[in-house]
């Protein structure tokens, strides 16, 4: 699955034309949700998710959010699923997706590591996202 951004069109910026490939529509968010479901992921790490800060003032404490991932998230059930996402990296983004009856996020944040230069170019285009979780299920002997 390519970037997950709305109103768009996919695939490769090659792609233009009759070879741009359209937003994806309701029907292929369903099917996304299926085969969530029927491959019972508990946690799917994803990249090139589109997000936005709902704070104007860019406070730590509002989490960012996903008009995309919200989506997808009603097509799995709302009260089974939920996601973070990263505050940076604009509109391509880090995101964890994990079913919330299964797995308990107690904090999330972005690390804020070295960031080298190569060839005058910042080697990361975001911070990475780290997540203190939980399991919910006892392991089975």
């Amino acid at each position: 699955m390519e970037w997950l951004k709305d109103g768009k069109d996919r695939g490769f910026p090659e792609f233009k034309g009759a070879q741009a490939i359209p937003p994806r529509t309701d029907a292929e968010y369903v099917a996304i949700a299926n085969i969530i479901r029927q491959l019972d992921i508990k946690v799917l790490i994803l990249e090139e998710i589109n997000g936005f800060n709902p704070d104007a003032d860019n406070e730590e404490d509002v989490p960012a959010r996903s008009v995309e991932l919200d989506r997808l998230v009603t097509k799995l059930t709302p009260a089974e699923y939920s996601y973070v996402i990263e505050r940076s990296g604009h509109a391509q983004r880090v995101a964890i997706l994990f079913e919330s009856q299964t797995i308990h996020v107690l904090r999330s944040c972005e690390g804020d590591l070295p960031n080298p230069s190569v060839d005058n170019a910042s080697l990361f285009a975001r911070q990475p996202l780290l997540v203190f979780a939980r399991s919910l299920q006892r392991a089975s002997k």
